[in-house]
């Protein structure tokens, strides 16, 4: 399994599909923060806010190493190559959910390096404080577990659905509909399931960006807490899914 995650990390790393999604992506965040200093409507601690208000941004990017990953493989027809090796299926599964979340976690530090050191270097530190500073790292800390869901959600995915076009709309269906549906259920039909809501990657993650009277309120425990288990559950329940799919998934 170590073998098959170097190989899939040396391949993923070696194509020009990867760095131009962290490039562009980067590009984007620094055209912002120019933008913004040249309006003279920006500081730090502006983009700082605005980073913890974004929290929830990260999990339609990482559908992009998700398709990198398993979905081009599958679309392809060249999963059939690792199979043929010996590869137990079930490796084979963690090992596209280990390589998506590391080559996410490479994107995620050039792209914050950029966004913050080009903040940085415009608007300077004034205005800065050590407490926005913790409360904007404690709340990324806490979002990783729930964007990690997000992975195995879309790794699950993108072994159901060889379609690019129809994968990609069903996972951010899954993040931007499903919210609305069972609030509206909750009013219509029954409260109940607004426990379902609390229970939603998108509902912690906006627990955690949640603003109050215009002011960050410390995260609690309890937050980051609950965030983790819900994040941990996703990951655990659809790397299964994914797994017992797989196994029974003619490869051709």
């Amino acid at each position: 399994m170590r073998n098959y995650i170097k190989a899939e990390l040396y391949r993923n790393l070696h194509r020009l599909y990867f760095w131009n999604f962290t490039l562009i992506t980067s590009a984007f965040v620094l055209f912002f923060i120019i933008l913004g200093k040249m309006v003279g409507s920006g500081n730090l601690p502006m983009l700082l806010e605005l980073g913890i208000e974004m929290l929830g941004v990260p999990i339609f990017l990482v559908f992009m190493p998700i398709d990198m990953v398993s979905g081009e493989e599958i679309k392809n027809l060249t999963l059939k190559n690792s199979v043929s090796f010996g590869i137990p299926r079930s490796k084979i599964v963690l090992s596209k959910i280990i390589v998506t979340v590391i080559l996410s976690f490479i994107a995620a530090i050039i792209i914050l390096a950029v966004f913050l050191g080009s903040g940085t270097i415009l608007f300077g530190t004034e205005g800065v404080t050590t407490f926005l500073v913790k409360e904007f790292t404690l709340r990324l800390l806490g979002a990783i577990p729930l964007w990690i869901g997000a992975i195995s959600i879309g790794t699950f995915l993108s072994f159901i659905i060889s379609n690019y076009t129809l994968c990609s709309f069903a996972y951010a269906g899954s993040f931007v509909v499903v919210r609305p549906i069972i609030r509206l259920l909750g009013t219509l039909v029954s409260d109940k399931f607004m426990y379902i809501n609390n229970i939603l990657i998108t509902t912690r993650l906006d627990s955690l960006s949640k603003l109050y009277e215009q002011k960050f309120q410390p995260v609690v425990a309890d937050t980051m807490i609950y965030a983790a288990i819900v994040g941990a559950a996703y990951t655990i329940a659809f790397t299964i899914l994914s797994i017992l799919y797989f196994n029974k998934k003619e490869v051709k």
